[in-house]
C-alpha cells in the first residue's frame, strides 16, 4: 500500500503518503515484520510526492530513522 492518497478535511483536501520502512525481526517468532509509516498534511500532491521519495530513498540507503 505505498503510495500517495487523498483525503479531506474541513480546510480542504490533503495528502498523506504510506511507506515501508526498515524491516523488523521479531526475536519472539524469529521472524521478519514488515513495519508501515505514513505522514499527513501535504497540501499539495507534489510536496507529498517529493517526500515518499525522499523516505523511499532514505530507506533504501539506511539513513531512516524511526520516531
Amino acid at each position: 500500500m505505498n503510495g500517495v492518497y487523498k483525503y479531506s478535511t474541513k480546510a480542504g483536501d490533503r495528502w498523506r503518503i504510506v511507506y515501508d520502512g526498515p524491516p523488523v525481526f521479531d526475536p519472539e517468532t524469529r521472524t521478519v515484520q514488515r513495519k508501515q509509516h505514513q505522514r499527513r498534511g501535504f497540501a499539495r500532491e507534489r510536496d507529498a510526492k517529493r517526500a515518499l521519495r525522499d523516505m523511499q530513498s532514505a530507506v533504501a540507503d539506511k539513513r531512516h530513522v524511526d520516531r
